[in-house]
């Protein structure tokens, strides 16, 4: 499900939130203000949760349209 985390937090709560998967998808949903490197911090601890691991996990950027 989704939730908000700290980034202090962040990748011992994505991989609870990936417990028991092989093959999980982590769903980034930001607006356009959300400053690039916090989406590389999400990126890079899943990449450590998969070396870690053996795991082959996925991040996927989720974008809206403009209206």
């Amino acid at each position: 499900g989704e939730k908000p985390i700290k980034e202090s937090e962040l990748q011992a709560g994505i991989h609870a939130g990936l417990a028991n998967q092989i093959e999980g998808t982590v769903v980034i949903r930001s607006d356009k203000n959300v400053a690039v490197q916090y989406i590389v911090n999400i990126i890079d601890a899943v990449n450590e949760i998969n070396k870690e691991t053996d795991n082959k996990h996925k991040v996927l950027l989720a974008t809206s349209n403009k209206k």
